[in-house]
């Protein structure tokens, strides 16, 4: 669950709508209480990164994990607006330090015909009109359960071609300086203007900071 501050005068401000930390916080909690594995996540930024250590001391006080988005993406829509958002490098290097984030490893030890990423592999996303995706942010829809069944939607052609691409297609990756640190994502390459194989500016961004904490 996304929470945006360590209070409602942080958190509500970000989300512009009134008692929204006291019920995300009580959500939480509540989920906790009965046994439920919860996180709460928060995406760092210019607007939230001034109290994140606050929030990141509640949710130790609380017991519940918190996840930390690095990178402020372009909008579904296709706006590029919320990447103003995203903090300097050398800021966003201090916080990975101060609150110990661990870095992505999705393309290490990658061999050429290694799987680049899980999406249509090993997981996939279901979204609340039936439509089954490769996962969370590509948006390759494979058909509708409400159409066909899933092991006819797993062997479409959209999820077949996702599975041909191997590690040694990609651009540039895998002879970057950087991929012990990249968790690079094939969505964010697509809604930056580049191709499935391609790769983000916004995590080679990340990849390269995160090298630059852990002097890899």
């Amino acid at each position: 669950m996304s929470l945006y501050g360590p209070s409602g005068a942080t958190h509500d401000d970000f989300t512009k709508v009134s008692g929204s930390f006291d019920r995300a916080i009580g959500t939480l909690r509540g989920l906790r209480d009965r046994g439920v594995a919860v996180t709460a996540a928060v995406s760092l930024n210019t607007v939230t990164a001034p109290t994140v250590r606050e929030l990141a001391a509640l949710m130790a006080t609380e017991r519940i994990p918190l996840s930390c988005n690095l990178t402020m993406l372009p909008a579904r829509s296709g706006t590029t607006d919320p990447t103003a958002l995203n903090l300097p490098e050398e800021e966003l290097a201090t916080l990975i330090a101060d609150l110990a984030i661990p870095h992505g490893d999705r393309l290490a030890g990658k061999l050429p015909d290694d799987p680049p990423c899980a999406a249509a592999r090993s997981i996939v996303a279901l979204d609340p009109y039936g439509t089954i995706l490769p996962c969370h942010e590509l948006d390759i829809p494979a058909g509708s359960l409400r159409e066909k069944p899933f092991a006819e939607l797993w062997r479409t052609e959209s999820f077949e071609n996702l599975r041909r691409i191997r590690f040694g297609d990609l651009t540039d990756c895998p002879d970057c300086p950087y991929r012990a640190v990249c968790g690079r994502c094939p969505a964010l390459a697509l809604r930056t203007g580049g191709t499935i194989t391609d790769h983000a500016a916004l995590d080679c961004r990340t990849a390269r900071v995160f090298k630059k904490v852990f002097d890899l």
